[in-house]
């Protein structure tokens, strides 16, 4: 693995999102797929969900897209 810091990191926070952060986190996920190619260094990017102690199934949905897509992860606040 690459231990540089991304060109990008995005910060994302959540509470009690279960409803919409699946689909948030795809969209913009492919969004960034296929637009960092352009970037000056080759497109590293991270989304860090910043989850700030969700009651519902937030974590749980950001813990599965983190296991297909190591670009996201998930830090709880609590």
């Amino acid at each position: 693995p690459d231990s540089r810091a991304p060109f990008l990191s995005i910060v994302m926070p959540a509470f009690d999102e279960e409803a919409r952060i699946g689909e948030s986190l795809e969209r913009l996920t492919r969004f960034l797929e296929a637009h960092s190619a352009t970037w000056k260094d080759g497109g590293t990017w991270e989304i860090v969900v910043a989850d700030d102690g969700s009651t519902d199934g937030t974590a749980a949905i950001v813990d599965a897209l983190t296991r297909a897509e190591p670009r996201v992860r998930r830090i709880a606040i609590d």
